[in-house]
């Protein structure tokens, strides 16, 4: 292990993996951490180009505190990235994989959809005992791995953990900070998504082609999710009560009095593996879940309502499928392109998640016990970043691979196939994610 780099950073060419270098960089010297990194992909021009871009825009990045409302500016003006390793390796090429996976104690993989490009990179991370991260938000990719390939990981005492980005650091880890902070039981957490822009909406697309193509196949395979979780989670959890039902029309949020549509991401199901988990192996009782997507107007929402309709009906067929493949900016109204959206646009996008949750006081003796009574406790948790997709994904994931290499005495088991809560829940990453810009703060305990 002393021979090998610590992190390899995979689709280090791409939309987001391009993003990923200067955080790398610079949390690494920031931290003061004597940790030694490269980068991947299948064209060494490519990847040689892409360290000269960043060189020559002199690699300069700002973390805002969101406490203080001011920037943390890191740079490595003048640095020279000449001496980062490059390693040359190809996802259609198995042996390639397995060579790169072999110079590195940690993989960031950043290449997607992950339905068609993850598996091989997860099984040339088993094959060298690599321990493997990604960013995806894509339920039946993780869960596959999860059922396929969490014994072989636990025996080789390796980590395989996604979902290290947006999808669904905000929500999992919000949910751990939350259970941290309420002192009683825990029932239910309803979350609430806003998104919004500093200075006013700007023009062109707010993200790119990968995330409308996961979007796109994941729908059209959704019946292989549900195969898939037949088998995973065999074991039905206990229901609690009371019950927190879906609303699933349009409802009013009371905490910012916008309106709320049921948000159809990762986020849930990550969150719900994470208390599953925590059920089975700390016999500690499950926190139901409910997602939801926050719109300023009713007009919004209902139009989402029109438009989730014409897309998943295209999803579901293979012609009209292609079309959404062919023309996402049409079909996204302009939200989805193959360039993604622009620097302005990735920098004045604020991303604000509020967490209700709802409980009892007291604790019970056994996590399968029923209360009596009705709830009389409530927390609120808010948690802000800016440039959520392509900014704070990218600090998320080199965090996340810091952990591993940091804090392992910390997290679970010693391997496995893990959600970000359920690996980091008692590690210092909330308090690191914190610091470079990714808020968790409590607004109210009643």
């Amino acid at each position: 292990m002393s021979n090998k780099l610590d992190i390899i950073l995979f689709g280090a060419t791409g939309f987001t993996g391009k993003r990923t270098i200067p955080k790398l960089h610079q949390i690494i010297t920031s931290e003061r951490l004597s940790l030694t990194w490269g980068i991947a992909g299948r064209s060494e021009q490519k990847l040689k180009h892409t360290l000269k871009e960043i060189e020559e825009n002199n690699g300069s990045i700002c973390f805002i505190n969101m406490h203080s409302n001011k920037y943390l500016k890191l740079s490595f003006l003048g640095a020279n990235l000449s001496h980062i390793p490059i390693i040359v390796a190809d996802v259609n090429d198995s042996e390639s994989l397995v060579k790169m996976a072999s110079k590195a104690k940690v993989v960031i993989n950043m290449i997607g959809p992950y339905r068609f490009y993850g598996e091989p990179i997860v099984k040339a991370c088993l094959a060298t005992s690599t321990h493997y991260l990604d960013v995806t938000g894509e339920p039946e990719f993780m869960e596959k791995i999860q059922l396929y390939y969490h014994e072989e990981a636990f025996k080789k005492q390796i980590y395989l953990i996604s979902s290290c980005g947006m999808d669904s650091i905000p929500c999992d880890m919000g949910a751990i900070f939350m259970m941290k902070n309420f002192k009683g039981t825990l029932n239910s957490i309803e979350a609430f998504i806003h998104m919004t822009e500093e200075g006013g909406s700007h023009p062109g697309p707010t993200l790119n082609y990968a995330t409308w193509a996961s979007a796109v196949h994941g729908l059209a395979n959704y019946e292989k999710l549900t195969e898939i979780r037949s088998k995973l989670f065999s074991n039905r959890l206990p229901r609690y009560k009371p019950n927190l039902k879906l609303k699933k029309t349009v409802s009013k949020n009371k905490i910012t009095g916008n309106w709320c549509l049921p948000f159809p991401g990762a986020d849930r199901s990550v969150m719900l593996r994470t208390q599953r988990f925590f059920f089975e192996q700390y016999n500690q009782r499950p926190v139901q879940v409910q997602c939801y997507y926050d719109f300023e107007k009713y007009y919004n929402a209902m139009l989402t309502i029109a438009m989730g309709s014409i897309f998943m009906s295209m999803c579901k067929y293979e012609w009209t499928r292609s079309l959404l493949l062919k023309y996402p900016r049409l079909f996204s109204l302009g939200s989805f392109t193959l360039g993604g959206p622009s620097e302005e646009k990735q920098k004045t996008s604020l991303y604000n998640l509020y967490l209700e949750g709802e409980g009892w006081s007291e604790k019970l003796s056994e996590p399968t016990d029923q209360f009596k009574s009705p709830p009389n406790k409530t927390i609120s948790v808010k948690v802000t970043t800016r440039n959520p997709a392509y900014g704070a994904t990218c600090t998320a994931a080199v965090l996340s691979a810091i952990m591993i290499l940091t804090e392992s005495d910390k997290m679970p088991n010693g391997g496995g196939c893990y959600t970000p809560g359920v690996a980091f829940a008692n590690t210092s990453l909330i308090q690191k994610l914190d610091k470079y810009g990714m808020k968790f703060e409590i607004r109210s305990k009643l």
